[in-house]
């Protein structure tokens, strides 16, 4: 019986060892066996359960070396590997006691690489030979996150750690090794990065005892006593982290959650001032870098949304890159292609107005009565997100107006440009009658251009911190005031000029013009939706005229629509290019007019029906309000 026993005992252990392993081996091909994704992004590491993080490219792009902590995230000891991203070959070429780690971008220059090691800072062949200290830890600070100016390996910016407060210092190994302070310890500043010029560095922010991290940008003088002039606080945050330079400086790759709960790599335009999503995954992506000739960016993503847990290096086609930009629901108007409710108003915002917003699919906005903090309500609801704005007259109420004051919601942002006009300006054909303080404008006009196009546009953005989807750009029917003028036809292909300026400036933006019928055509390759405002219910907001002030239906006696070569129009357009169309209709809302209201409704379904493209129908009043229709 005894023996039995042991046996038995013996079969339950190997049965549970085995379970074990079985189980062990599900989770490790679960955790690793991904090796694309929806992003079309590659799997090049295969380190689980170690963590490799921080990737940095070689010179000629052929090369990646990384960190890879032995015991999961962040868990030393960690070493130093390098990689051919041909073969896969991988070798590890620093190996010191404790850990040995690389920041991502800057930390490989010509043949050289730095890193921090256990002891302080150290340099490198790319082999990893000639290892040698350039700054040791010491009792009261240690010293991380260490970068080469990129155009003299002499110059190291790195962290600095003393009583748990975190700043910028220049190391220069030619002037025996003097260490400079750049930031103070009034705020916590951590992860340097150097522009690929040697003329500016870039690090993240936060308030000391806060939550907030943005992106600070300065030009880094290297004369006789270092310093930083033209600090400017790029982002309003709050988690923009992990960011370093494209090495031809027009955009800063970022880590964030931009419109979700997960972060993924995001690029920063420093033209445009705004952001644009690079990756997609459920699980968080950082450590981002760039390649020299900017067609990949190579990063970290963890195995699963455990931020703690091991991560692999992946690289993406640049989205950055015309060539290389990948297809995928980045595309805008596949942000289009399920929606079925919407509102459009341009109202002064109030909690209660927000959750009537979270009910719908998409919200067309007016972005200066916005917070930032409600937009990430709406983002976490799931709603597609577009702002107002005027591209064919200019308003007294906006930034480039030479008298407008800043708001709480609408505050001034000093790294845009600001160019500052008012009526008397050439830009102006004439003012709006049925809108006092507007004025019509010259699309051709290089000015508006400019202000539309860099300053406008990017506040807006800015104002969002990147969570708009789109625009909706209003006035666009001002190519109708161009009639009979001497240069008409060139100022109706001004408008369109600008259009296809704005969506390759913007291309990842939804863009929506409002009507602008006599254009429609031509603008069609550069849009990605419709606006239709008084499909059926409409205004009259010009004085002089007999039903002045009044609303009324574009319908004639015999239930036919008056406008019938506008829909004629919007629907060639819809369905050249598989796109819908909004309607904003104009009712009555004090008191409510619920039966003009399902009239507009019913006229757009039956349209629907009729022409097979898809109108996605609203209804408010001329003061742009937000009624809630039940039918």
């Amino acid at each position: 019986m005894e023996n039995k026993k042991k046996i038995i005992i013996l079969i339950g252990l190997g049965i549970l060892i085995s379970t074990v392993l079985i189980i062990f081996g599900l989770f490790f091909l679960k955790n690793n066996k991904t090796t694309t994704r929806a992003d079309k992004a590659q799997k090049i590491t295969n380190c689980f359960p170690k963590s490799c993080q921080n990737p940095v490219f070689s010179p000629d792009d052929k090369y990646l070396i990384f960190t890879r902590f032995n015991n999961g995230y962040n868990q030393g000891p960690a070493e130093i590997v390098k990689i051919n991203l041909e073969t896969k070959e991988e070798k590890v070429i620093v190996n010191l006691e404790g850990d040995n780690v690389n920041v991502p971008y800057g930390s490989w220059v010509d043949s050289k690489i730095v890193f921090a090691a256990e002891s302080g800072i150290a340099t490198a062949n790319n082999d990893g030979t000639n290892i040698q200290f350039q700054l040791n830890n010491n009792k009261e600070s240690y010293y991380i996150e260490p970068v080469f100016n990129p155009t003299n390996t002499n110059q190291i910016v790195l962290e600095a750690v003393k009583n748990n407060q975190h700043q910028i210092k220049l190391l220069e190994l030619d002037k025996k090794n003097r260490l400079t302070d750049l930031t103070d310890a009034s705020f916590d500043d951590r992860l340097p990065s150097w522009s690929s010029d040697g003329k500016k560095i870039l690090w993240q922010r936060n308030e000391i005892g806060k939550d907030n991290w943005q992106i600070i940008t300065a030009d880094i003088i290297l004369e006789d006593k270092p310093h930083l002039e033209n600090i400017i606080t790029l982002t309003q945050g709050p988690d923009d982290t992990d960011n370093s330079w494209t090495w031809d400086g027009k955009f800063i790759l970022s880590s964030r959650t931009g419109n979700g709960k997960i972060p993924n790599i995001f690029a920063y335009s420093l033209e445009n001032k705004n952001f644009q999503r690079i990756t997609q995954s459920e699980n968080e992506d950082g450590a981002p870098s760039s390649s020299h000739d900017s067609k990949y960016i190579a990063f970290e993503s963890h195995q699963n949304q455990d931020e703690e847990s091991p991560t692999e290096i992946w690289l993406i086609a640049s989205a950055l890159s015309k060539d290389y930009a990948w297809e995928s629901s980045s595309v805008p108007s596949e942000k289009l292609k399920n929606v079925k409710t919407y509102a459009n108003s341009y109202i002064d915002y109030t909690p209660e107005d927000m959750e009537k917003l979270k009910k719908f699919d998409i919200i067309m906005i007016e972005p200066y009565n916005m917070k930032k903090e409600w937009l990430k309500e709406l983002k976490t609801a799931g709603v597609v997100i577009i702002a107002y704005i005027s591209v064919g007259e200019a308003d007294n109420e906006r930034r480039y107006w030479k008298n407008w004051q800043p708001t709480e919601k609408a505050y001034n942002i000093d790294s845009i440009p600001r160019t500052k006009i008012d009526q008397k300006d050439s830009i102006f054909i004439g003012p709006d009658p049925g809108w006092p303080g507007s004025y019509f404008v010259d699309a051709t006009n290089e000015q508006w251009q400019k202000i539309i196009l860099e300053q406008e546009i990017p506040y807006i953005l800015a104002l969002g911190d990147g969570l708009y989807d789109g625009l909706v750009m209003d006035l666009i029917d001002v190519v109708d005031e161009y009639e009979g003028l001497p240069r008409e036809q060139e100022m109706r292909a001004g408008m369109v000029e600008l259009i296809k300026k704005i969506k390759q400036k913007y291309p990842d933006k939804i863009i929506i013009p409002n009507r602008g019928f006599g254009i429609l055509e031509e603008m069609g390759p550069y849009i990605d939706a419709f606006k239709f405002e008084e499909l059926t219910l409409k205004y009259n907001n010009i004085p002089g005229q007999a039903d002045f002030e009044k609303y009324n239906t574009q319908l004639d006696s015999s239930g036919n629509h008056q406008n019938q070569e506008q829909i004629d129009q919007a629907v060639n357009f819809a369905k050249k290019y598989n796109r819908p169309i909004f309607v904003l209709d104009h009712v009555e809302t004090e008191p409510s007019n619920n039966s003009s209201a399902k009239l507009g409704y019913k006229e757009a379904q039956k349209l629907s029906q009729k022409y097979g493209v898809r109108f996605i129908w609203c209804a408010n009043s001329v003061d742009q309000d937000l009624p809630f229709w039940q039918f």
